[in-house]
């Protein structure tokens, strides 16, 4: 008989490059372990690529956010059939990840970190958001790829939402409401959409 796969998610406890994955597979009806790692310096060596997110398919795991994106994504109906929705839908989905990128590329020293952050908010940062928010303005659906929501959507008002609340020094929310509004509002909107706000009260009612 043919039994279900075990899936199981590692990562850390916030959501970053995981949760677009947590999302979509919740959204496609697959339970799997969310596993968060408190002590990842105790553990990384033992792991399959010395990074996270990790994705396990029976115990075996997979690496990399963007692909495990894709496929969970795929899975939930959350990734486009049309190949270029898809190609924009992967263009914006590394855009972001390009964004988290350069927003981290600097920690620890606090000069360090405001000089990094107030240099590439009218810098590379402006650049990104630009190419992100331009896919937006072409789209008539409101959603990213010019279709129905994507993990891109997905992704995107995860980074966006974070920093609306405030959560990056030296890049206020104000960066976003003022140079680009559109994305402050897609993100408000498709973070209060049922497929994100489903997995997000799972997950407090699990951890509770």
């Amino acid at each position: 008989s043919h039994t279900m796969p075990s899936y199981k998610v590692t990562y850390f406890n916030f959501p970053g490059r995981a949760e677009t994955t947590r999302i979509a597979l919740h959204a496609a009806g697959i339970e799997f372990e969310d596993e968060r790692v408190a002590n990842w310096k105790d553990v990384k060596e033992q792991t399959f690529s010395q990074a996270m997110p990790l994705l396990y398919i029976d115990g075996k795991p997979y690496s990399q956010s963007s692909a495990l994106a894709r496929f969970a994504g795929k899975k939930a109906g959350l990734y486009p059939t049309d190949e270029v929705q898809a190609l924009v839908c992967d263009e914006v989905f590394e855009t972001v990840q390009d964004i988290a990128n350069t927003i981290f590329k600097v920690s620890g020293d606090p000069e360090a970190v405001k000089a990094h952050r107030t240099e590439i908010s009218n810098g590379k940062l402006k650049v990104l958001f630009g190419v992100v928010n331009t896919r937006l303005s072409e789209s008539s659906s409101g959603y990213i790829t010019g279709g129905d929501v994507s993990i891109a959507d997905i992704f995107l008002a995860g980074q966006v939402g974070a920093m609306l609340a405030g959560f990056l020094d030296h890049i206020p929310p104000s960066y976003l409401t003022e140079n680009f509004p559109a994305l402050a509002e897609h993100a408000s909107k498709v973070n209060a959409l049922e497929v994100v706000t489903k997995w997000q009260e799972f997950h407090k009612a699990k951890s509770a």
